[in-house]
């Protein structure tokens, strides 16, 4: 038996509980939910969090390898986070095609733009997808 998302207001609810109030881009996540449900595209949601958590697991090698000259393969976990990252705004940007095109303007503006603001965002999504990851393994495991 596995969980299976159906609603993504109870979601959105268990997830900012789960992340202990953590979220900073919650509305977005809650939008990406809610489309890919309303799309029949949980998968495209689901991937999206494994990519963040993935990319995540990577940034926290890269950080620890600037401490710890053991790690000799820095330009081999660039290139992975690089294609990574590319992936994840990819799937993005493919959740943000289900949305209507008023939405979709708005939010290509404020997460996918090359400003500073923009980055500041995308980095806060992955944050919060990644909490999503972990409230999903958590889920699936209680079930």
């Amino acid at each position: 038996m596995s969980y299976t998302i159906t609603d993504s207001k109870s979601f959105m609810d268990g997830l900012e509980t789960f992340s202990g109030g953590k979220l900073k881009e919650k509305e977005m996540v809650k939008s990406m939910l809610h489309y890919s449900l309303s799309s029949d595209s949980l998968k495209l949601f689901e991937d999206c969090c494994f990519t963040t958590k993935y990319i995540s697991g990577l940034m926290r090698v890269l950080k620890s390898a600037a401490t710890m000259s053991d790690v000799k393969n820095t330009d081999s976990i660039k290139s992975d986070l690089s294609k990574n990252f590319e992936q994840f705004t990819l799937q993005v940007k493919e959740i943000i095609g289900l949305m209507p095109e008023e939405t979709r303007d708005t939010v290509t503006q404020t997460y996918l733009e090359m400003t500073t603001e923009s980055f500041t965002r995308l980095n806060n999504l992955i944050a919060d997808l990644n909490w999503a990851k972990m409230y999903l393994n958590d889920l699936k495991r209680s079930v």
